[in-house]
């Protein structure tokens, strides 16, 4: 039976990523429609309108801390937790593997997720694009040793050559030229014993490449964020910034800083800083979240409603006296403008518990038995439902996006 190409399209485009997997081995003329680049644009768009994996309450849940070759991505559904086996082993990964990981996981863009392993008593992390759709896994190379100034040499070589820690990374898209790039922070040497004896360096991975390129500081240089020094060495200003893996939107990946500037009566002042890196132009911004967005303390990053947002954690006092947790979502309405933060959700816990993460319009939280539940944003009175019990602590829940989109370095070189 003849299809017309233009109906045969439209048929290619509506289905789930295995189905499309199957039907690429069906004849050379199939394959070629669907892996031209028209086609994946296409097929992309529908991804972001629909989860074609046809389940609208797929979500992805990794674990935050695991001992050995220990399994940390999972799905949930309908209220069941099913293991993912699909990423490589950390046996493949390290050659010592009796000792804490700790993976951090950020995405979906296009399908496609970004993991960092990080292990305890070791400096190098291994970083990895993830695309659970079609099962695609791609393991980003070393970053490489830093190209030092001669100033630098001695101090480069008394530190093994070794960075003390990759301090935060970022995963984005690139638009321009159709790329997916991995913004790396590396700190060499300890801060903590002498100012003088470190430095950090800059690197940026294209996948199209499957190479690294280490960035001026110089260039990239923000008097809020970057000092350089005469003898070449940049330092880091930022301490702690939350998360590790930054949050990729709107081309740029996300971190934030809380910083004491000072003290008054009622003890410490603190700013919290919103800090993003732009994949595409390579620049550095700073901007403030104000405190009439946040409440007590920061938790995370994320994105609500279209938006960038800030969810924070608050104590009260209900009505009866007792200490209730409140969950605060302060939105930033228009991305870049720093005045339009507004504190646009307010949500009550039940019971104690640790914030996983916010889906669409659910707020995911873990309580103190090892439930998890989840609360609706927006309504005037929260609702509030078991979802299943979890045998393990310290996750994270993002959500499922099923995508054909490949992650070979080969299939995206220009």
């Amino acid at each position: 039976m003849y299809l017309p190409e233009e109906l045969m399209l439209q048929v290619l485009l509506r289905l789930p990523p295995k189905s499309l997997s199957r039907f690429r081995s069906v004849c050379k003329a199939w394959q070629a429609m669907i892996d031209s680049p028209p086609f994946m644009n296409q097929y992309l768009m529908l991804t972001h309108a629909y989860d074609v994996s046809g389940n609208e309450s797929l979500h992805l849940i990794c674990q935050e801390c695991i001992f050995g070759p220990t399994n940390m991505t999972f799905l949930f559904s309908d209220k069941q937790i099913i293991n993912l086996n699909c990423l490589p082993d950390i046996s493949d990964l390290y050659e010592d593997t009796e000792r804490w990981f700790h993976p951090s996981i950020c995405g979906p863009i296009n399908g496609i997720y970004c993991i960092s392993i990080t292990p305890s008593q070791t400096s190098r992390c291994v970083n990895m694009f993830w695309n659970p759709g079609n099962g695609q896994v791609h393991v980003l190379p070393p970053i490489p040793d830093p190209v030092i100034t001669d100033h630098l040499a001695d101090l480069y070589n008394e530190m093994e050559r070794d960075p003390l820690a990759m301090l935060y990374g970022g995963f984005e898209f690139d638009p321009l030229s159709e790329d997916y790039k991995f913004f790396s922070i590396e700190q060499y040497g300890y801060p903590f014993l002498s100012p003088l004896h470190h430095f950090v360096c800059f690197h940026l991975y294209s996948l199209a490449s499957n190479s690294w390129q280490q960035l001026d500081p110089v260039q990239l240089a923000h008097p809020d964020l970057i000092n350089i020094y005469d003898d070449g060495r940049a330092t880091f200003v930022p301490e702690l910034m939350t998360p590790i893996l930054a949050l990729p939107f709107n081309r740029s990946c996300h971190w934030v800083d809380d910083r004491v500037v000072g003290r008054d009566e009622s003890g410490m002042i603190v700013i919290t800083y919103l800090l993003s890196f732009d994949i595409v132009n390579r620049v550095f911004r700073v901007s403030t979240i104000p405190k009439t967005a946040l409440g007590e303390s920061f938790l995370s990053l994320t994105t609500v409603d279209g938006c960038l947002a800030a969810v924070s954690l608050e104590d009260v006092l209900n009505s009866i006296d007792k200490v209730a947790a409140v969950i605060h979502v302060g939105v930033m309405k228009e991305y870049g403008i720093e005045e339009s933060w507004i504190k646009a959700y307010r949500v009550v816990l039940n019971a104690p518990g640790t914030f996983l993460g916010i889906v669409d319009d659910q707020l995911f939280v873990q309580e103190t038995d090892g439930w998890m539940v989840l609360y609706a944003l927006g309504s005037h009175q929260e609702d509030y439902n078991e979802c299943c019990y979890v045998p393990f602590q310290h996750f994270t829940i993002l959500p499922f996006k099923g995508s054909l989109i490949p992650i070979c370095p080969s299939t995206h070189a220009q």
